[in-house]
């Protein structure tokens, strides 16, 4: 199962990461935004959840 997908578009980034019973989680940047560290606190709370 793939951590996260990373799609990134004009104005936006996004972020979209598989959780528990088959539900996703989509997150939103700005463009400009460093995502690096973002995703990392993304899997850090979804490894807590899980």
């Amino acid at each position: 199962m793939p951590l996260y997908a990373l799609a990134e578009y004009e104005k936006v980034k996004r972020i979209t990461v598989p959780v528990i019973d088959g539900g996703i989680m989509l997150v939103t940047l700005d463009s400009t935004a460093s995502h690096d560290g973002i995703i990392k606190k993304i899997i850090e709370i979804k490894e807590m959840i899980n």
